[in-house]
């Protein structure tokens, strides 16, 4: 089974071709991929500064057990009259300015057990938002990771269009040859090229697929994809359902995040009681005042007290936010419970994704093998007339959608097995190693942690708002591919993956061609899907376009085709009625025949120019040496 399996996934490297060796432009590794998006993706940023700002948290709660010191100054003008004996004559006035200035330290002895659980409030909110950053930081990786292989698969599924397409234009232009021979009919023409048309469409939809997974893959990754490769399998995988659930319920971040919010509203509950209790504050005054009392009069004063706050009624407002707390200690209560769930669906879902992708491959590994043997013996049964066009057409169909399964399985088994990397908190930049220097939020808790004064933190000072791209990491070197996996011959870069040969060179009694080997200068250039896609006219555009070297020969055709018309049972019978003029003179026929033959006759030479399809250049196959699932079948 596990020689099996990696027979399976090599065959659908050799056959894509997308895993070759080193090109002039190196493959850009997975873990390379991650440590871009790492560095540079802006939601990671932006949740690494999150963290920061809810470290002052921490320093705002320890405020209050820290002295407040205030001051205060006055002056102004002041003019008193004195009316001693009710007569204006006799009444005095005085005219004086006066200051005073105040110094004012208070410090709180007793909250009401406020500041306690308003550090403690802190503390959880802070370790809550470092959890989110993880869930933040594991998100963006398994997205990234996911885009890396679905970009892989989209090149896979363009390069298994356009070979089929090329395959199918083959069949097409036998097709068109042997009726001019006389050993078609119209009707094998239309349905080729209806097949034809088809893989065009197929062709045309996987180049669409693939600009938008090169589109996700730039917004994560944040610079535009080059030739990638499949990696090596994770390792370290739970090996049942139970094991991955119970990891995913004692190491999820999400989980971890939902436990701290509920311990901060829970604090919250005392914080809101503590309105209700008295304070007790220790107070110090000094102070000056300068004509306060008489002109020219100077009083220092300077005092200390101990003042103690009771609240008797404050309209409600201190129960309110009591009760208030209790609800939202209940929400977060049900939110942690439900993180739970989600923690342990999502590890079971991956874990029986990951195992369903397994036998998919296995099932679609054999259904390839079939069908590219299915696929051979059609179309020598064809050439010997036991077998109809439409048969090797249902054939070639049946070997593009066993491929293309293939392909699809191996992308949701790497898609899933990252997944599940992500639901037992394994998904992070530190248990990868991508590269250092990893973010760490305890250098910038611990100098804020304390920090009495400064408008800034030494990261602002450093870094800014500034988002700068890091240096590419050193380049990493592919395993080589174990010696004892070897490619079976069904499954070689000759055999199933490469295309068919045509009726018509089986009618010649030629052998099985294989798809000829890649030669030296092919190797260096990148996949073609690797390349940007360019804007290309309509696929009926492309079918309808002039055909040059049939032209000549095509005058007499119409003269010739009414006569096979009222005779397709019998297709030979058609050779001596080849005369130009006679069209108009069977008089035999019915006149119903004649309108109706008139269209058919004008068909077969538009399609005909469908051959300038297979004018695209062929789709480059190449080996693989890269390493393949090693740890699958160990574990199976």
């Amino acid at each position: 089974m596990r020689s099996r399996t990696y027979r399976s996934l090599l065959a659908l490297a050799v056959g894509t071709g997308l895993l070759g060796v080193a090109f002039s432009s190196r493959a850009e590794t997975l873990e390379e991929a991650l440590y871009k998006a790492y560095q540079t993706n802006p939601q990671i940023r932006a949740g690494q500064a999150l963290v920061r700002a809810t470290d002052e948290l921490a320093p705002q709660a320890l405020a209050n057990w820290r002295p407040t010191i205030t001051a205060s100054a006055e002056t102004g003008w002041q003019r008193l009259l004195y009316d001693n004996t009710k007569t204006t004559a006799d009444a005095t006035s005085q005219t004086r300015n006066p200051k005073s200035v105040k110094l004012t330290i208070n410090e709180y002895l007793y909250r009401g057990g406020r500041t306690i659980a308003a550090t403690n409030v802190a503390e959880n909110k802070i370790l809550a938002e470092r959890a989110r950053l993880m869930m933040t930081e594991g998100g963006v990786l398994s997205d990234t990771a996911a885009a890396y292989f679905r970009l892989l698969m989209q090149r896979d599924l363009l390069t298994i269009t356009s070979e089929s397409e090329k395959g199918i234009a083959e069949e097409l232009s036998g097709t068109k040859r042997r009726f001019d021979m006389g050993e078609r009919t119209k009707t094998d023409i239309s349905q080729a090229e209806t097949r034809h048309a088809k893989a065009v469409a197929d062709r045309v939809t996987a180049e669409s697929d693939l600009a938008t997974a090169e589109a996700m893959y730039r917004g994560l990754v944040g610079a535009d994809a080059g030739p990638v490769s499949l990696p090596a399998f994770p390792e370290a995988l739970p090996a049942k359902r139970e094991t991955a659930i119970k990891l995913a319920l004692e190491s999820n971040y999400g989980i971890a995040a939902a436990i701290y919010d509920e311990k901060a509203a829970r604090e919250n509950i005392k914080l809101a009681r503590g309105e209700l209790l008295p304070t007790l504050a220790v107070q110090g005054t000094v102070g000056r005042d300068i004509e306060t009392s008489t002109v020219d009069s100077r009083i220092d004063d300077a005092s200390v007290k101990l003042v103690m706050t009771m609240p008797i009624f404050d309209g409600g407002l201190a129960y309110s936010k009591t009760r208030q707390a209790r609800q939202t200690h209940s929400q977060s209560s049900m939110t942690l419970e439900k993180a739970k769930r989600d923690a342990a669906e999502n590890a079971s879902k991956a874990w029986d994704t990951m195992t369903l992708a397994k036998d998919r491959i296995r099932v679609n590994d054999a259904r390839v093998a079939a069908a590219a043997e299915a696929l051979a013996n059609v179309s020598r049964e064809q050439s010997f007339g036991t077998r109809s066009l439409v048969d090797v057409l249902d054939a070639r169909q049946d070997l593009l959608d066993s491929r293309t399964a293939l392909v699809r399985a191996r992308t949701d088994l790497y898609v899933a097995a990252y997944q599940l990397k992500l639901a037992i908190g394994e998904l992070t930049a530190a248990k990868l190693a991508l590269g250092e220097p990893n973010y760490s939020p305890k250098p910038h808790y611990d100098e804020v942690h304390d920090k009495w004064v400064g408008g800034r933190s030494s990261i602002d000072k450093e870094r800014g708002n500034t988002v700068e791209a890091p240096p590419d990491p050193p380049a990493r070197q592919l395993a080589p591919l174990p010696s004892d996996i070897a490619p079976s011959p069904a499954y070689s870069a000759d055999g199933p993956t490469a295309a068919m040969p045509s009726s018509e060179q089986q009618a010649a009694e030629a052998p099985l061609a294989a798809t000829p080997a890649t030669p030296p200068e092919a190797m260096t250039t990148p996949p073609p899907a690797a390349q940007p896609i360019k804007p290309k006219p309509a696929p009926m555009d492309i079918e309808m376009a002039p055909f040059t070297p049939d032209t000549t020969p095509t005058p007499p055709a119409p003269a010739a085709a009414p006569a096979p018309v009222p005779e397709l049972p019998a297709p030979a019978a058609p050779a001596p009625a080849p005369t130009p003029a006679p069209a108009p003179t069977p008089a035999p026929a019915p006149a119903p025949v004649k309108p109706e033959a008139a269209p058919k006759v004008e068909q077969p030479a538009p399609p005909t120019k469908a051959e300038t399809a297979p004018a695209r250049p062929a789709t480059v196959l190449r080996p693989s040496t890269s390493p393949f699932l090693a740890q699958l079948g160990a574990r199976e």
